[in-house]
């Protein structure tokens, strides 16, 4: 029992242990909903710590593996998106799950909103060229698919160029 949040609590030092755990305890999608809601609800993301299991949990692609239901997930990043209003890392998990759904055009908007507000973010640049490589997946004509690509090299030569610390950048290159 952990009285400082008042419910009980599993301590593991290796991840899968935990997931296990997770999947053991919470079977269903809905209770898994359930207690992301009430986790998420909870934590108060001005400190690190919670900060940090927020940032965890809201990650698109990890929702994506937990939870089959996508109302869920839209669910949770509504709640998310209250907790923490105008934050580009969650904007740009949001707008990569939208990107997953086909939302293209609604990824794109929560794109243009992180980089409103952190416009030198690298992660939001990385995740605009990958947005561009969907685009160009989805073209009808050579001419439209080609300037996506070309678009996306851009991008992901400035961050190279910028000295950004990621393999991600290469790889959407190679992609591209």
């Amino acid at each position: 029992r952990d009285y400082r949040v008042n419910d009980e609590v599993y301590f593991t030092r290796h991840p899968q242990i935990a997931e296990i755990v997770f999947e053991e305890v919470l079977k269903s999608g809905q209770d898994r909903f359930d207690e992301y809601f009430r986790i998420i609800g909870a934590l108060d993301i001005d400190y690190d710590n919670d900060r940090w299991a927020f940032m965890s949990m809201t990650k698109a692609r990890y929702l994506l593996e937990t939870f089959s239901n996508r109302e869920h997930i839209a669910g949770i990043y509504r709640l998310a998106r209250e907790r923490s209003e105008n934050d580009p890392k969650l904007l740009q998990q949001v707008a990569i799950f939208e990107m997953e759904q086909g939302h293209l055009d609604e990824a794109e908007n929560l794109l243009q909103e992180a980089r409103r507000i952190e416009p030198n973010d690298s992660v939001v640049a990385h995740t605009f060229a990958e947005l561009a490589l969907k685009k160009a997946v989805g073209s009808k004509h050579s001419a439209q698919r080609n300037k996506y690509i070309t678009e996306a090299i851009k991008v992901c030569q400035e961050l190279i160029s910028s000295k950004v610390r990621s393999s991600y950048p290469y790889h959407t290159l190679v992609k591209a």
